[in-house]
C-alpha cells in the first residue's frame, strides 16, 4: 500500500493537493509488545523497500518499517554502508582524522576490563576505587571475588585547566584545537582548547600532566606558547580514578550510533493488513 495515497486532499492556492502535513504514528504501547515484532539485522546497502518486498510482499509497505522503528529521515536514520558512512563523516567533520581526534567526553570503561580481583585485592583498594567493582557470587551466595561493575557513567570531560601563556608565535589558539605540551621533541601532555586569547588558554580533555616547567612549551597547529601558570578549573575524574575511564571521539560516537541502526524491528506480517486499515481510518475519518 502506498503511504501517501491515503493522505487527505486539501485546497492550496486553488489547487487540490495531498496534505503532507498530516501526521499519524504507532502507539508507544504497541511497540513494547515484543511478540508482535521480529528482530532483523539490516544488511549493507539493503533498502527498506527491498525488505518490505521480501517480508510483506509489497515494496510500498516500507512505511510500516519506518513507523515501527521511528525512522524520520530515510537516509541518516538508517544504517549506512561503510562508503556512505565515511562520506557522512567527511562531510560533517571535514575528515575522518578530524572525527577521530575530536574528543566528545569520557566514559566508564568497565566493558573493556575483563580482570577480576581476589577478596584481598579488593580489600586493599582505596575506598574511593571500590565503587568500580561488584562481587562475584558463588552458587551458595558467597562472594568469591570482584569484577568491574557495569556502570555506564559518561562525563563531558575529565579535567579543565586555565593556563596563562606567553606566545612565541601567533596570538592565540583556535577553539577545539588539539594542543600538545612539548619538552623539546617529546610530547608530555595533550588537551583541547575551549578558550584562548593573547594571555590565557583554557584546555579540557586532558591527557598527561600539564605544568609550567621552563623547558616546556605548548604547541598547536600554527602557534606555540610558554606556560606561566597552571590552574585547575574543574576536575571531574580524580587522578587515582583515571584508569577507570576512557575518552571517546566523535568517530567512536558516530560509528557506534551507525552500528546500532543495523538492528531493526519488523512488525509481524500477520498484522500488516490491520495496520494498513487503521492508517486509512486515521487519515480518512
Amino acid at each position: 500500500m502506498r503511504y501517501f495515497s491515503n493522505f487527505p486532499v486539501t485546497n492550496y492556492a486553488n489547487n487540490l493537493v495531498k496534505n503532507i502535513f498530516t501526521r499519524v504514528r504507532i502507539s508507544d504501547n504497541i511497540t513494547d509488545y515484543s511478540h508482535v515484532f521480529y528482530p532483523y539485522e539490516n544488511k549493507e546497502k539493503e533498502r527498506m523497500d527491498m525488505i518490505a518486498y521480501d517480508y510483506y510482499e509489497d515494496q510500498y509497505n516500507d512505511w510500516i518499517i519506518y513507523f515501527t522503528n521511528k525512522i524520520i529521515d530515510p537516509y541518516y536514520d538508517l544504517y549506512l554502508s561503510q562508503e556512505d558512512f565515511d562520506n557522512y563523516i567527511i562531510q560533517k567533520y571535514g575528515s575522518i582524522t578530524n572525527a577521530q581526534t575530536k574528543i566528545l567526553g569520557y566514559r566508564n570503561n568497565w566493558y573493556l576490563d575483563e580482570q577480576t580481583l581476589t577478596l584481598s585485592g579488593y580489600n586493599a583498594l582505596p575506598a574511593n576505587l571500590r565503587k568500580y567493582w561488584t562481587p562475584i557470587v558463588s552458587e551458595n551466595n558467597i562472594s568469591i571475588g570482584y569484577e568491574r561493575s557495569p556502570s555506564d557513567v559518561t562525563l563531558t570531560t575529565n579535567k579543565v585547566l586555565s593556563l596563562t601563556t606567553t606566545f612565541n608565535t601567533g596570538n592565540s589558539f583556535t577553539i577545539d584545537e588539539r594542543v600538545t605540551l612539548m619538552n623539546g621533541s617529546l610530547s608530555v601532555a595533550n588537551g583541547t582548547v575551549s578558550f584562548s586569547n593573547s594571555s590565557i588558554t583554557v584546555v579540557r580533555h586532558i591527557e598527561g600532566t600539564f605544568s609550567n616547567n621552563s623547558s616546556y612549551y605548548l604547541s598547536g597547529a600554527t602557534s606555540n606558547a610558554a606556560i606561566n601558570t597552571v590552574t585547575t578549573i574543574n576536575s571531574n575524574i580524580d587522578d587515582t580514578e583515571v584508569v577507570y575511564y576512557t575518552s571517546y571521539s566523535a568517530f567512536d560516537y558516530e560509528n557506534e550510533l551507525n552500528e546500532s541502526k543495523k538492528s531493526i524491528k519488523l512488525l509481524d506480517n500477520r498484522y500488516a493488513a490491520t495496520v494498513e486499515r487503521q492508517l486509512r481510518n486515521l487519515l480518512n475519518p
